[in-house]
């Protein structure tokens, strides 16, 4: 028999110490199974970078490749929230106009308002994200 603590092999489970005896055929499948979780994050750690590698590529140039997949993602971010901030019609015009491709008479026609209230509800939401967005 051997102590063990589970915090070192449930840690969603235990936040403080918790010292058991177990016997060794048990420690030995926990640490086999410790050993080749660590292995598999160690592997999705070096190919996640070697995805990002190309042949020829220097390390800055590998870097700021990675810097602009970041910012990119940063920049999607900034445009989802700033989309948020809109009223529900207006985010739901816009929506439907610029991500579902649905004309302004389409739009009009499912929503059974005219289509100039269309056009100008979409024109007062899109300067709105202009200030947001030239903001940051």
């Amino acid at each position: 028999m051997l102590t063990i603590n589970l915090k070192e092999f449930y840690k969603q489970l235990y936040t403080d110490y918790e010292m058991v005896l177990v016997p060794i055929e048990i420690w030995n499948e926990l640490t086999h199974w410790k050993r080749i979780e660590h292995a598999e994050s160690q592997q999705k750690r070096y190919y996640s970078a070697y995805l990002a590698y190309e042949e020829g590529m220097t390390e800055s140039e590998l870097m700021q490749r990675l810097l602009s997949a970041e910012d990119e993602l940063l920049r999607l971010y900034v445009k989802k929230t700033a989309l948020k901030t809109l009223p529900t019609k207006q985010r739901d015009r816009i929506t439907a106009k610029f991500f579902l491709d649905l004309s302004y008479a389409e739009i009009a026609r499912m929503e059974g308002v005219d289509e100039s209230a269309i056009r100008r509800s979409m024109k007062r939401g899109l300067h709105t994200l202009r200030k947001i967005l030239k903001n940051i």
